[in-house]
């Protein structure tokens, strides 16, 4: 029989329960944000795809021929739904999504609405 020092074996414990906290923190996270981009129409996603994308409101009304006022509208949207209050925010939130396997920027808005359901 090896001793064993109920000090570590304590220290495990605590550490275990500190990772199942912040993965279920991160779990809570995910199935909320998920909630928020569903509500995204497939317009939006677009122009989500393309704010990620790096690009600026002027270039966006150009791809998509449509006004500037339109793209600055579907920004705002996009800001509203998502509860980002900055495009950093934004960012952050669809790399989470993406590192879980999410496609924001889904094709149609019924896949996009599918996706997001699931956890």
């Amino acid at each position: 029989d090896k001793p064993f020092d109920p000090n570590e074996l304590w220290d495990a414990i605590r550490e275990a329960i500190r990772e199942d906290g912040l993965s279920r923190a991160k779990a809570t996270q995910i199935v909320d944000l998920k909630s928020r981009f569903s509500q995204l129409t497939e317009q939006e996603r677009t122009v989500l795809r393309l704010i990620v994308e790096g690009y600026i409101n002027k270039q966006i009304s150009r791809h998509l021929d449509v006004s500037v006022r339109t793209v600055e509208s579907r920004r705002q949207q996009i800001f509203k739904k998502t509860g980002a209050r900055n495009l950093g925010e934004l960012m952050w939130h669809t790399m989470i999504l993406r590192s879980d396997g999410v496609n924001c920027f889904a094709e149609s808005e019924e896949e996009g609405r599918e996706q997001m359901k699931n956890p």
